[in-house]
């Protein structure tokens, strides 16, 4: 379990590493109190709400490598007149190539994406096809818990404990697929808090709305990894 106990308020997070999926401004991650979070009372936050559309901050734990794992955030949205987002990125390469599930509090909506050489897609849910995800309340100003468990190409994604569709990527050719990661790791898992971003695809993809508004403030309290494989050289 990961938690921001021993980080000191205003400042980024020990051993998190900050990146930047598309363009605009890489995002302000700092630890801050909070109160009414569901175990201690340090957070992380991301509070810079640069309102480029195709923008992306992600936020990449760097301790942590698997094969395969479980993964979990606790998140709260707090503000975001467009937009109020969180997430976990996992198998993790670089800032352009990665798999990302988010939870959209304005959206009611919640879509895994494989992110390759900088664009992202929604992957189609195994036995409905490609639905842009599911649709689903995702509270704002209240805490929830986001999931994924990565079996290999198969990804079981939960909110609030409930279990809400599995994506199966057997088709990937590209950076992610576990087979063509660089040796002498294979299909590295990052736990990672995310930042808010953008509803929908961006301007890229024609057939979602594109949006130029206001980021979430999001505050995310802590990764937990269960279940991790060991990494072999």
């Amino acid at each position: 379990m990961v938690d921001f106990e021993k980080d000191t308020p205003g400042t980024p997070p020990t051993g998190f590493t900050t990146a930047l999926t598309g363009s605009g401004k890489a995002g302000v991650w700092v630890v801050v109190e909070d109160k009414t979070a569901p175990s201690g009372h340090l957070v992380l936050a991301q509070t810079d709400a640069d309102t480029t559309s195709y923008r992306f901050p992600v936020c990449v734990l760097d301790a942590h490598m698997a094969k395969d794992a479980e993964i979990s955030v606790k998140f709260k949205p707090v503000s975001g007149r467009e937009d109020q987002g969180a997430g976990i990125v996992w198998r993790y390469r670089d800032k352009d190539n990665y798999y990302i599930v988010r939870a959209n509090a304005l959206e009611g909506n919640v879509v895994l994406y494989k992110v390759q050489n900088g664009k992202r897609t929604d992957l189609p849910l195994k036995g409905e096809g490609r639905t842009y995800g599911k649709k689903t309340p995702v509270p704002s100003g209240t805490w929830s818990t986001l999931g994924v468990n990565v079996r290999g190409s198969a990804f079981e994604v939960t909110l609030n404990g409930t279990r809400l569709y599995e994506v199966d990527d057997t088709r990937g050719r590209g950076p992610l697929a576990p087979r063509l990661q660089p040796a002498p790791r294979q299909a590295p898992v990052h736990a990672a808090a995310l930042s808010p971003d953008p509803a929908g695809l961006g301007k890229q993809d024609t057939k979602r709305p594109s949006y130029q508004g206001r980021f979430a403030k999001l505050l995310l309290e802590l990764v937990e990894l269960m279940g991790i494989e060991p990494m072999t050289s």
